[in-house]
């Protein structure tokens, strides 16, 4: 008889917002969403953990803009998976569909920011 442990979460369409230097004109709004599955499971023999971010997605908008956002990353999704095996070898498998991505000067700048704050 195995006896084994299993753990899920889910996550749905969390609203992420990223800001820079709101005193500057050129900054710009991040808004990210994903929906996120993580399952955690241990086993006899092995064990592993799975995140599943689907429908992964951001939009930028100038402060002060009052047109529609643009798309900054389109929909995707992304898997991670870490498999540990009893033989004591780790398995590391990242699997992403298509990746389309526009960057612009001031998106770089705010991201810039975010990361000095």
């Amino acid at each position: 008889m195995c006896l084994g442990t299993s753990i899920s979460i889910r996550i749905q369409k969390p609203d992420i917002f990223l800001f820079g230097d709101l005193e500057k004109s050129s900054t710009h709004v991040i808004r990210t969403q994903a929906e996120m599955f993580i399952e955690s499971s241990r086993h006899s023999r092995s064990s592993s953990v799975v995140c599943t971010l689907t429908n992964v997605n951001a939009k930028t908008k100038g402060q002060g803009n009052y047109e529609s956002p643009c798309w900054l990353l389109r929909p995707c999704d992304i898997e991670i998976c870490k498999k540990k095996l009893s033989c004591g070898n780790e398995d590391i498998t990242v699997a992403i569909n298509s990746i389309n991505i526009h960057l612009s000067a001031e998106v770089m700048h705010t991201f810039i920011d975010v990361s000095i704050i």
